[in-house]
This record gives C-alpha cells, sequence and structure tokens, in this order.
C-alpha cells in the first residue's frame, strides 16, 4: 500500500513539475499576506492576562501571560515551535492553566491520527512534570485541588474517547482511577469544565443524542451523577451559573430553546423552566452564561445572530452584527459578572477581528483587528444569493469577488460545499484566497442541505433517505451562477474535505460535464464499505448520518449514490485527491482506490492525481506556513487550469 501511494506522489509530482516556477511565486505572495501580528485577543484570569500569538515566520504559535498587578512582563508559557522540533507532523491541543495558575496540562500529537499524549509543566519552575499519559483525547479538566486532572482514554482500534479517568499528579498512571466506561458504540466522552469551576462536567454524546453527568469539582471520592438520561433524538448542553444549570435543549424545540434547571440528578425537561422559547425561524447554536446574560450565537434565515438575553427583565434581543454575511465565535470569557462578551469576527472579506459586545447598552468595541499587508476590504463585494434547488426549495450562496472581476462578463468560479452533520460551515476570511481573487475569480460557499444553517431541518433534509438533497442542492447554486452570469460554464471549479468530498464525488457522477477541475482533500467516498465495517473508528457513531447498509431500503439509498461504487466509463474533469497515512477518520486507501478507480474509467484526456502525506493525519499538514505551501500547489493548478498563470 506504501508503495502505491509513493509511486502516485511521484507521479504527480511529474506532472505537476512544469508547475514548480508558479508554485513559488505564490508562495511568496501568501507569506506576504500573512498578519504579522495574528493570535487572540487574549483573556484575563484572576490576575494574569492570557495570549496565544505567532511570531513571523513560525509554524506554529506561542501561548503567553502577563501579571496585572504589579504589572509583568510577557512569560512565555508554551511555545510549540520548540516542542515540534524533530517532528514531521505536530498538534498542540487542550491547553489547560489550573485554577491557582501554577501548573499547564498540554496534549500532543505527532502522528496525525489524534491519539493524544498528556503533559504537565509547572509554570514556577519551567520544568515537566514527570506524569505522562498516551493514547488520549486532548481535552483535560482540573479539580479543585490543582493536583487531580480528569481525562478520557481512546479506545486502540476506533480511537473513540470512551473511558474516563482520574489522576493525581505523581501518580503513576497505570492505578489512575477508572470512572466511567461509555460500552454504547455509539457513544463518545467529552469533559468539559463549567465556567464557575464548580462542577466537572461529562458529555456522552451520539450523532442525535446527549447525556450529561455532573460531578463538584472538590469532591473527589464522590462518582458522576446523571443530569438528564439519554434518549435518542434529545440533544442538549449543560452549562452553570454558580446557583443553577441553564439548558440548550431541543426537547420539544427542533432548533433548540433555552431553560433553567435546578442542579439536581435525574432531571427532566418537566423540571426545567424556559426562558427562551423554539423559534423555526431561529436556531440557537452555542450559549455562553453571565450572572445578568446568556449570550447566544445561533441562526437566522440563513444568517449567523448574537442573541442576548436579560435575565432581570427575561427580554431577548439580536445584536446586528459588525457584517450581516460573518461568522462570530465566543473568546474566552472567565469572569462570570462581565456586562461584555469578547467575540471573534470574521466574513469573506474582512480579516479576523476581535470585539466586546456591551450587553446592557447593546454596543460594539473594538478590541484588536488583524492587518494584513497591501490589502483593503473596500476592493471586494461579498453577496448572499439563494438559488433555487430542483424542488422549488432556495439554498443560500455566499460570494465574494474583487469589485471589477464581474465588468467584462461571467468569471471562473471556484465554489465550496459540504453539507453535512448539521454542520454550520462558517463564512470566513483567508488571506491565500487573494492568490485567486486578484487574478479574476469569484469564490462561492453553497450552505447547502445536510448543514445546519437553516435549522434542524435542513440537517434534516440532507441526510440518510434524503442525502440526494445535498447534491442536487450543490449542482442548482452552480447553474445558478452560470445564469446569473457570475460564473463562465467553461470555468467552473469546485472543493471540499472529509465527508464534503462525497459531496464532490456524487456530483462528478452524476454529472461529470459541470466542472473543469475538482479538489478533493481527504474525501470520504466509499460509505458502502466504511459503513459495514463497525471497528472503523467512526462507522457506530455516523449510521444516524448516513443510514445503515444492513436496511434494504437504507443500503439501496447509499448504493444510488455512494462515488466509488457509481463511476463510469465517462469523461471526468481534472482532479487533485489527497490523503493522509495516519487519517483515523478517513483511511488512506479510501480516497487512494477512488482516485484509481476514477483513473481506470476516465475517457478523457484529464489528469487524476493522488497526493498523499506519508506523516500526517486528517487536519493535513501541521503548521502554517506548510498549510501554505499545500495552497499553493492547488493555486497553482487552478490558475494554470484557468488560463490564469502567468508565462515565466
Amino acid at each position: 500500500m506504501r508503495d502505491f501511494l509513493r509511486a502516485n506522489n511521484r507521479h504527480a509530482a511529474a506532472v505537476l513539475r512544469p508547475l514548480r516556477p508558479l508554485r513559488r511565486r505564490l508562495l511568496r505572495e501568501l507569506r506576504g499576506w500573512m498578519p504579522p501580528d495574528e493570535g487572540s485577543a487574549g483573556y484575563t484570569a484572576d490576575n494574569y492576562h492570557y495570549r496565544t500569538r505567532f511570531e513571523r515566520e513560525h509554524e506554529y504559535p506561542v501561548f503567553t501571560r502577563r501579571r496585572i498587578a504589579p504589572p509583568g512582563t510577557e512569560e512565555i508559557l508554551l511555545d510549540e515551535n520548540e516542542l515540534a522540533r524533530g517532528h514531521r507532523y505536530f498538534a498542540c491541543e487542550g491547553a489547560a492553566v489550573s485554577p491557582d495558575h501554577n501548573l499547564l496540562a498540554f496534549a500532543v500529537d505527532t502522528a496525525g491520527d489524534r491519539a493524544f499524549t498528556l503533559r504537565i509543566k509547572d509554570l514556577r519552575t519551567g520544568a515537566l512534570l514527570p506524569d505522562v499519559i498516551s493514547g488520549v483525547d486532548s481535552r483535560v479538566v482540573w479539580a479543585a485541588d490543582c493536583r487531580t486532572l480528569f481525562y478520557t482514554r481512546l479506545e486502540e482500534e476506533s480511537y473513540r474517547p470512551f473511558q474516563v479517568y482520574r489522576h493525581r499528579l505523581g501518580g503513576d498512571p497505570a492505578h489512575d482511577v477508572l470512572l466511567h466506561t461509555e460500552t454504547d458504540a455509539a457513544y463518545r466522552c467529552l469533559l468539559l469544565p463549567t465556567r464557575t469551576r464548580r462542577f466537572v462536567l461529562l458529555n456522552l454524546y451520539s450523532n442525535n443524542a446527549d447525556e450529561y453527568r455532573f460531578l463538584p469539582a472538590d469532591r473527589l471520592d464522590e462518582d458522576f451523577k446523571i443530569f438528564c438520561p439519554r434518549r435518542d433524538g434529545h440533544q442538549y448542553d449543560l452549562a452553570d451559573d454558580g446557583k443553577r444549570f441553564i439548558v440548550r435543549t431541543n426537547w420539544n424545540a427542533p432548533n433548540f430553546r433555552l431553560c433553567e434547571a435546578p442542579v439536581a440528578a435525574m432531571s427532566g425537561p418537566g423540571a426545567w423552566s424556559e426562558l427562551v422559547p423554539g423559534d423555526e425561524e431561529r436556531s440557537l447554536d452555542g450559549l455562553l452564561v453571565f450572572e445578568e446574560f446568556v449570550a447566544m450565537i445561533g441562526h437566522e434565515r440563513g444568517l449567523q445572530r448574537l442573541f442576548i438575553l436579560d435575565r432581570r427583565s427575561g427580554t431577548l434581543h439580536a445584536a446586528d452584527t459588525p457584517e450581516a454575511v460573518c461568522h462570530v465565535w465566543f473568546e474566552e470569557c472567565p469572569r462570570l459578572a462581565s456586562r461584555e462578551v469578547r467575540l471573534g469576527f470574521t466574513s469573506l472579506k474582512h480579516p479576523v477581528a476581535f470585539y466586546d459586545y456591551h450587553m446592557a447598552d447593546r454596543t460594539w468595541s473594538l478590541v484588536r483587528r488583524e492587518e494584513v499587508p497591501g490589502y483593503d476590504p473596500d476592493d471586494y463585494v461579498t453577496e448572499c444569493r439563494e438559488a433555487p434547488a430542483p424542488d422549488g426549495v432556495r439554498v443560500p450562496v455566499m460570494l465574494v469577488y474583487r469589485r471589477d472581476a464581474l465588468k467584462d462578463g461571467p468569471a471562473p468560479l471556484l465554489i465550496f460545499g459540504y453539507g453535512s452533520y448539521g454542520t454550520n460551515i462558517p463564512v470566513y476570511f483567508d488571506q491565500s484566497r487573494l492568490a485567486l481573487l486578484e487574478r479574476g475569480f469569484v469564490y462561492a460557499m453553497a450552505r447547502v442541505r445536510g448543514g445546519g444553517e437553516r435549522g434542524n431541518r435542513w440537517h434534516e433534509d440532507g441526510k440518510r433517505l434524503r442525502k440526494q438533497n445535498t447534491f442536487t442542492d450543490f449542482i442548482a447554486c452552480v447553474e445558478f451562477l452560470v445564469r446569473e452570469k457570475v460564473a463562465r460554464r467553461d470555468q467552473l471549479y469546485a472543493e471540499s474535505l472529509s465527508a464534503g468530498g462525497l459531496l464532490l464525488g456524487a456530483v462528478i457522477n452524476r454529472r461529470p460535464d459541470l466542472f473543469r477541475g475538482i479538489y478533493a482533500s481527504r474525501p470520504f467516498v466509499d460509505p458502502l464499505t466504511a459503513l459495514a465495517d463497525p471497528s472503523l473508528p467512526l462507522t457506530c457513531f455516523e449510521y444516524d448520518e448516513w443510514g445503515r447498509p444492513d436496511q434494504p431500503e437504507e443500503r439501496a439509498c447509499l448504493r444510488a449514490y455512494a462515488p466509488y461504487d457509481n463511476i463510469e466509463r465517462r469523461p471526468y474533469p481534472h482532479m487533485l485527491v489527497t490523503a493522509a497515512v495516519n487519517d483515523s477518520q478517513v483511511a488512506c486507501w479510501e480516497p487512494a482506490k477512488w482516485a484509481a478507480r476514477l483513473r481506470a474509467h476516465n475517457t478523457a484526456q484529464t489528469q487524476i492525481l493522488l497526493r498523499t502525506d506519508m506523516a500526517a493525519g486528517h487536519a493535513g499538514r501541521s503548521g502554517r506556513i506548510a498549510r501554505l505551501r499545500e495552497l499553493a500547489d492547488l493555486y497553482a493548478c487552478l490558475l494554470y487550469l484557468a488560463g490564469k498563470a502567468p508565462p515565466d
């Protein structure tokens, strides 16, 4: 298998060799557009201000802090560049500072398979403690004593987080206390702290249900108590305000509602008080609880919104975001008494910025904005249009392009689609995209059914027996943009990754004439085989999304669109397919055999290339500059095919 992958890598390198000068030129451009002060806005906890930032030309971030009183100099807590030295792949996640600010727990992955190794650093001395725990999930939670932490072990074959342990610093991990084993293969374990640090939460979740358990962080001799038992179809989140639990639940509200509940075991929706009712036009996707307010991020008519509940008056208002078509997210806000919520903001044309929203007087204040050298957002246009699907449903498609891109008629188009798991694919700024936009491309994001951009129904109408809607929506978006004279029919290109690869694979089988080029990154393209093997990492977890091959009706539905099984002798577009040897989510042989079968059946004089990273996992190459090299390769191919590549 490795010989086959290496041979494909050599073949791809040979085919793309003439594009090397263009790739080098593009890489210089991409590096020139990197923000000089990239990083988070930071947050204040007790007497420290914490921040993550990048240094110029470094691959990985640096985690720092400063003492507030008396004012101190910057202290580097974790330099990921030092930790990554000597590793072809490196990821660091789950950094958690102990409540007394003396210890830092973090998890590293040097293979890309998302099996992490837990380490602890003493921030007073800078020394790493001898405690080393391998084969774990990246999330850890500290107990109130600052000497005990909770972590989750992974199942060996499936990489499923399935066991929760308690570890005492200095103790032998072999003697750690097992607190829970999840025996249902459809469920996974996720540990979370509450913002008050009063409780450790254990979320046992499947693709369509949740069960939360809670443990007082200062009572280490107790067991986790079940808050609300799991029930098929009931999804909920739990937060702590210091007195009661706040619950985001889809019980009798497909798009979720907000409730208040007592801190009690075996609670149920009948014992909860409703704070915000459900709404067919509004979805609630996440929340942050304060003493006087609850901040919620959701969607309304397909656009992301910020909602604020005033807990004293019970009134709810929607905050106007800095731009209508945008993506916002919560930043760290440790102070429960705060009347400001800090959010990150970006859009298709605006770089990342951080704002404080003042919940009482309903105003925004800018905290920090990343500046991209030589870039002016006023040179670009963003739009949200709606494409009619075959059944009459209107599908949002987001666009960004240079203000002068369409003055001489339609332009080359690169369109992204995903449409799975009810995921809300964010609209976000990527300065690397300027390599295409500056050369006249239009970039689009099709928010097709199967995602969650328009609530629960949007997801339900694009999964299992209704999965075909995802593919027809995507085709409808492309055809719409051609009719609207935005996109040139002979210059259409599409990209996606993971489950979005299934979308691209199904679409090119149905409409191989539609696109000139396809980029499929670590694509999930053989669902019939994968779902027939329950030992694979995601199989049992994903039956609710795709269906079960052992059920005749669901198998027939899968068989009708499965990309690998529907390849026929026909002309296929140019394709660049990527895989990764250590991918624990989409095994490398899946895109490999898909590319091989496509080549064997392709009747056109087009290139179908397979490139496999021999040292990475599902997330692709680690390091931000390594990622730019990957993008330079892709953009060189697109510009060459579009006739936009300048002569050497």
